[in-house]
């Protein structure tokens, strides 16, 4: 028998024990029952979980009876460390060429493809001529042949308004840091 198993014996023969103890004379019929439902209760929960232990977690409509077994786990996101080494290759980038050209430039390619098609209909691997365009003069810092250099942080806004679509006139506005 594995642990699980003996620790349910366990706990159910004490809590047998504190039921006789406690209802003594005119009360044990009360205490049996007591147990009896609890005993009922135990042996349906078990019942269940054995019925659902071989189900499979898929959509149908046993779905909602089994979601209490298994949580999906929980999303990963960025985290702080994640956002820090992010700050601080934008901030290393506009210094080294090298920083900007091997590692943020692939990044804001991988951005402009993802989000160029669901902010502006236009995918720029498709349609290189008209992502150019888009872009205007700062269209080398997301060019993946783009000529070598290094963006300020003022060009490096611009391009990401350009790839969110972010509104120049909203009102939230964005704060840029020229340094």
């Amino acid at each position: 028998m594995s642990r699980k198993v003996i620790v349910g014996v366990g706990v159910w023969a004490a809590s047998v024990g504190a039921i006789v103890a406690v209802m003594t004379g005119d009360n044990r019929a009360v205490s049996l029952r007591i147990w009896l439902a609890a005993f009922a209760v135990w042996f349906g929960l078990a019942v269940l979980h054995r019925l659902f232990a071989e189900v499979p977690l898929e959509h149908n409509r046993l779905r909602l009876a089994v979601r209490w077994r298994r949580r999906r786990p929980p999303v990963a996101g960025p985290t702080v460390g994640d956002l820090r080494a992010l700050e601080s290759l934008v901030m290393r980038s506009r210094d080294n060429e090298r920083a900007f050209v091997q590692q943020l430039r692939p990044r804001l390619i991988a951005l402009a493809d993802h989000h160029l098609p669901m902010t502006h209909g236009l995918d720029p691997r498709r349609r290189p001529d008209a992502a150019a365009e888009l872009f205007g003069p700062m269209a080398w810092i997301v060019a993946p042949d783009g000529p070598p250099g290094t963006p300020t942080i003022a060009e490096l806004d611009a391009v990401l308004d350009i790839v969110l679509g972010d509104d120049a006139n909203s009102p939230i506005g964005r704060t840029v840091i020229d340094a």
